[in-house]
């Protein structure tokens, strides 16, 4: 009867699993849970056509500091265009996004940092994961890439910021939790 129960039990949470995986796969490939992956993340964004979202070329995360996730997002990009037969690309970080208003100044927060080429006016689309869409509160560029187009999460609404440090992207206002897409650009 024991066996009987615990294989029914196994059968009910592979059920569950299997159910789940659809959606897990389905979900946008700038799209990671920060509570998932790690308090800090680097991602490498490729470019993408016109009014699509950039598409993630490497990504690492750690809960220990932004440099461990860099280190290895830039060794997972590196190894990927070597596989491809292509030469290391120049990468610069292109946005840094804050859990809390003000940078993280006042309070620690989870952290994510997005690398690319030199930025320019159609810049890099992305859409935030489910934790920060609803976390999402203050964003910086750099490299050339200091306006950000910010969607709420219903996309019927949208403003941009001026997200060089001390702009006014270190708290989005009405935006802040509510981010359903990110335009960054030149």
């Amino acid at each position: 009867m024991r066996h009987r129960v615990m294989r029914s039990a196994f059968a009910v949470a592979l059920a569950a699993l299997v159910i789940a995986a659809p959606s897990a796969m389905a979900e946008d490939t700038a799209s990671a849970s920060a509570a998932q992956n790690g308090k800090y993340c680097s991602i490498q964004l490729d470019t993408a056509p016109e009014g699509e979202v950039s598409p993630v070329a490497a990504k690492a995360c750690s809960d220990v500091s932004i440099d461990q996730a860099r280190a290895e997002m830039h060794r997972q990009y590196a190894a990927k265009r070597r596989a491809a037969g292509d030469s290391a690309a120049v990468t610069y970080v292109l946005m840094h996004w804050y859990q809390n208003v003000n940078y993280n100044r006042d309070q620690q927060g989870a952290y994510w940092e997005f690398s690319g080429a030199r930025c320019d006016t159609a810049g890099y689309r992305i859409n935030p994961d489910d934790f920060w869409r609803t976390n999402l509160s203050s964003i910086v560029g750099n490299y050339d890439c200091f306006v950000a187009r910010v969607y709420n999460i219903a996309l019927d609404s949208a403003a941009d910021f001026n997200v060089h440090v001390d702009g006014n992207g270190r708290w989005l206002g009405a935006y802040s939790d509510n981010v359903g897409r990110i335009q960054i650009h030149a």
